[in-house]
């Protein structure tokens, strides 16, 4: 996305300056990479409005086509004996790539991006597994996509988890199929949950929080 490559020059040019000394070197890249940022975004900070959904990336699939997954953390119900329940939804990668910059809907998207990051947001899957600024960006770019962006669901699925238990169950489905969608919203049996995969990782970012 345009963002991504504006910032990813920005830095360059950052970095350069910094070995001609008249800029103090920083310890860590993400350091400089924050920093750039919020050079970048100071006129916008302030001035997007808040989304009232806020859909946290956590992992995804590929079914002929990339897929990344969101869980929405506004909407996280926790019940009694360390349950939970929360709403994800999947989009294409291209469609996530696809957004125009030049539109006010794109730019609505960059500045929320940018307005995010210049107050040092991190990503909850930066947590489990280390992510370079470039991919930090990349992460609250699709993040804030899911946010404000109306692309088509390729699956939504309301999940129930028992943390301590570490089982889980779908209460509810939804996958869109051949211009008609499938709708299940019987609950299925509880499960456990594997060690890996994408509802793994669900529950380690959760259940933490529990």
């Amino acid at each position: 996305m345009a963002l991504v490559i504006a910032v990813a020059l920005y830095i360059a040019r950052w970095l350069r300056i910094g070995k001609a000394g008249e800029v103090p070197q920083m310890k860590r890249i993400c350091q400089v990479f924050f920093c750039a940022v919020a050079l970048l975004a100071g006129s916008v900070v302030g001035q997007t409005k808040t989304p009232s959904v806020d859909w946290k990336e956590y992992g995804g699939f590929n079914a002929s086509e990339l897929n990344f997954c969101f869980y929405e953390a506004n909407g996280i119900m926790r019940l009694a004996s360390d349950h939970l329940r929360v709403w994800t939804k999947c989009l294409r990668q291209k469609d996530l790539d696809s957004v125009d910059t030049e539109t006010d809907h794109g730019k609505a998207i960059v500045e929320e991006a940018a307005r995010k990051v210049a107050r040092y947001y991190v990503p909850p899957i930066a947590s489990l597994q280390p992510l370079t600024a470039q991919q930090a960006l990349t992460v609250t770019l699709y993040e804030v996509t899911a946010d404000l962006g109306s692309l088509q669901t390729q699956a939504s699925i309301f999940y129930e988890l028992d943390c301590p238990k570490r089982m889980y169950r779908e209460l509810s489905i939804y996958i869109p199929s051949s211009g008609k969608g499938r709708s299940e919203d019987t609950p299925t049996e509880w499960q456990f949950v594997p060690p890996e995969g994408n509802v793994a990782t669900l529950l380690r970012l959760l259940c933490a929080a529990q």
